[in-house]
C-alpha cells in the first residue's frame, strides 16, 4: 500500500486506467467493501497524473479482450515498453515488440470508447449509489 501510495501520490508518473463499468459493478465482496474501493477510485480519479476512464455497459464496443493488462512505457529505467499479463496462474511479461505494439493498440481503442474526467466520477458514484 505504502508504494502504491507513492506512486499515485508523487505525480512525477501519468497513470491511465480503463476498466468496463460491469467491472466496478462486479461485487467481490462486501457491500461496504465494494463502495469504498469505487469511492477510492473516484478520489484516485481527481489527481492530476491520473486518469481513468470507465467504458459505459451501454457502449457498443468492436474491441475485445479477454484478460486484463498493463502497459509499462516511459519506464524509469529507460528500458523498452514491457506488457504484462497476469493470468490464473502465473504473470506473462511480453517484451516483443510487435507484442507489445498490439496490446497498445488495444488500449488506444478501449481509450476511445472511455468516459474519464467528472462523466467518468459521476458514473462511478451512481455505482456507488446502487
Amino acid at each position: 500500500m505504502n508504494r502504491q501510495a507513492a506512486i499515485l501520490y508523487e505525480g512525477s508518473r501519468h497513470l491511465e486506467f480503463i476498466m468496463t463499468e460491469p467491472a466496478a459493478r462486479w461485487r467481490l465482496g462486501p457491500a461496504g467493501l465494494m463502495r469504498a474501493q469505487t469511492e477510492k477510485i473516484i478520489d484516485v480519479a481527481s489527481l492530476e497524473n491520473v486518469t481513468i476512464g470507465i467504458i459505459r455497459q451501454d457502449t457498443e464496443a468492436d474491441v475485445w479482450h479477454d484478460h486484463g493488462f498493463n502497459i509499462l512505457d516511459d519506464r524509469g529505467d529507460n528500458g523498452d515498453p514491457v506488457v504484462h499479463v497476469e493470468t490464473l496462474t502465473q504473470g506473462l511479461t511480453i517484451t516483443e515488440p510487435d507484442e507489445v505494439a498490439a496490446y497498445k493498440d488495444r488500449f488506444t481503442q478501449m481509450r476511445q470508447l472511455a468516459v474519464t474526467g467528472d462523466e467518468a466520477r459521476v458514473l462511478l458514484r451512481r455505482v456507488v449509489q446502487a
